[in-house]
């Protein structure tokens, strides 16, 4: 886990002051942490090594023709691309 998700996980508790769970995650980070996790589809955190390999794909030749596309290493939290 590295800095950027333990700090995604802190400010998320901390915007659920009131701990209302229909609505926010908790307020209690390693439960945040869980809520996360549980929200992607894989189940799990991406590696740095997942996203090399896609950048690695995307400066190979077998990559030349793809032009003007939104590549999300997500795990499926993010379907359709950014754009929709």
């Amino acid at each position: 886990e590295g800095f950027m998700w333990r700090r995604q996980v802190e400010l998320q508790a901390q915007a659920n002051p009131t701990n209302a769970p229909e609505w926010y995650f908790s307020d209690d980070p390693d439960k945040v942490a869980e809520q996360m996790l549980k929200s992607v589809p894989l189940r799990r955190l991406g590696t740095v090594e997942e996203v090399i390999q896609t950048v690695m794909f995307l400066l190979s030749d077998e990559a030349s023709y793809i032009t003007g596309i939104d590549i999300n290493v997500s795990g499926g939290n993010v379907l359709g691309g950014s754009r929709g």
